[in-house]
């Protein structure tokens, strides 16, 4: 019992430290975690752990993005990415998640849907790795699993890649599914 009582403490505040005697947030660990199951809840009611399924990083953009919005380098304002514009673009940054389960902020790990800046348009979490679903358009033909997935001439959008000499530096992902008919966006693993 006192090896329990040394590793959980619940402080005045209501913070609950394990493997820590001064937790700082609503939960703080110190030491190494494994999550297993598949529900999960966060502050928005039930979950699917399968929902938090890519990791991001904060960045910020010099204009309003969203959710499956590809984004790119913004060589105008340094330091912020901007929604691409054109096909092909090289300077692509990633795919602004939806649902990220762990997004880097600086030093700071957030994980498991506490996220609570999702809907900042301007400091979007942009998945890293893992899958997300990006608007796509159906430029260069309809996109289907297994396809390489570029930046079209729809500004935020992506594109089947069709050239591959012009998709060297510019790939966002690999479709994981086929594109449906008179939806906007596809499944894809971030590349």
């Amino acid at each position: 019992m006192a090896h329990w009582e040394q590793s959980l403490l619940l402080s005045k505040d209501g913070n609950v430290g394990i493997g820590t005697t001064t937790p700082t947030e609503t939960l703080s660990v110190n030491g190494n975690v494994s999550i297993e199951g598949t529900n999960c809840r966060d502050s928005g009611g039930s979950a699917t752990c399968n929902n938090f399924v890519d990791i991001a990083e904060l960045f910020p953009a010099s204009e309003a993005v969203d959710s499956g919005d590809v984004v790119v380098v913004d060589f105008i304002n340094k330091g912020k990415v901007r929604k691409s514009q054109k096909e092909y673009e090289k300077a692509v940054v990633g795919i602004v998640s939806t649902q990220p389960a762990i997004v880097i902020e600086g030093g700071r790990i957030i994980a498991m849907g506490n996220f609570k800046g999702q809907n900042n348009t301007l400091k979007p979490a942009v998945a890293l790795a893992g899958r997300v679903p990006v608007k796509a358009s159906e430029e260069n033909g309809r996109i289907m699993a297994g396809d390489l997935l570029t930046t079209s001439s729809k500004k935020g959008y992506a594109m089947k890649c069709n050239n591959e000499i012009k998709c060297i530096n510019s790939i966002v992902g690999i479709a994981l599914d086929d594109k449906k008919e008179g939806e906007e966006t596809v499944l894809v693993m971030v590349k």
